[in-house]
C-alpha cells in the first residue's frame, strides 16, 4: 500500500485503518530519521510513537495531501526530538548506544569486521556535523526526502538545504579521507 490521495483523507478524517496503513508505511522511515538523529535506536521508536500519538490527536487540523502530511509528522519528531534533549539535558541522563547488529550470515568474519569498522568511522564522523548538517544528510539519504520536504522539517529555505548538504558532504568526506575520526572504543 503506498501513501495516496485516498489514505491521506483518511488520516484527516481520524481513520482508525487509514491511521494505522500509515503507521506501516511511515514508521520505519520515521524511526530510522530519529536513530540517525538521537543515536539511540529504543529512543528513536518512543519519539516515533509520540510522533504518531500527536498526529491521532491532531489528524482533524491536519490539511494537505500526503506530502503535506508527511512533513507535518516529520517536524513534530524533529520538534520532539528537539524537546526530548532540553529536558534530557537537564536531567543528566547519558544513553547508551545499540548493541553492534549480528553480522550477515553471508558475509565473512572479516568482511563483517571492515564493515563494522567502516560503520564505526562513520559514525563517529556524522557525529563532527553540526546538528543542521546531521540532520539534512539523515534525511536526504537515509529517508529519500527532497530538498523542499527537508526544508519543510528543519524550517528552512531549499536553498539553505542543499548548501548544508554540500557542506556536511564535504567535511564528511575530508574527514573519511583524512582518517582524522576518533572512533569511540
Amino acid at each position: 500500500m503506498s501513501f495516496d490521495e485516498k489514505l491521506a483523507e483518511g488520516v484527516r478524517s481520524g481513520d482508525p485503518d487509514a491511521l494505522a496503513a500509515l503507521w506501516r508505511i511511515l514508521a520505519p522511515a520515521l524511526v530510522r530519521y530519529l536513530t540517525a538523529q538521537a543515536q539511540d535506536h529504543h529512543l528513536a521508536e518512543d519519539l516515533a510513537q509520540d510522533t504518531f500519538l500527536e498526529l491521532v490527536r491532531a489528524c482533524g487540523s491536519i490539511e494537505g495531501g500526503p506530502s503535506q502530511i508527511q512533513g507535518w509528522l516529520y517536524r513534530a519528531a524533529y520538534r520532539n526530538l528537539l524537546d526530548h534533549r532540553r529536558h534530557a539535558a537537564r536531567r543528566w541522563i547519558e544513553f547508551r548506544p545499540d548493541p553492534p547488529e549480528r553480522p550477515s550470515p553471508a558475509r565473512t568474519p572479516g568482511q563483517a569486521a571492515e564493515d563494522a569498522d567502516l560503520a564505526a568511522h562513520l559514525d563517529a564522523a556524522l557525529d563532527r556535523l553540526t546538528p543542521n548538517q546531521r540532520a539534512i544528510v539523515a534525511l536526504r539519504f537515509l529517508d529519500d526526502l527532497s530538498a523542499a520536504q527537508i526544508a519543510g522539517v528543519l524550517g528552512m529555505t531549499e536553498g539553505g538545504v542543499r548548501s548544508l548538504q554540500h557542506r556536511g558532504l564535504a567535511a564528511l568526506a575530508r574527514l573519511l579521507r583524512s582518517g582524522a575520526v576518533p572512533v569511540p572504543g
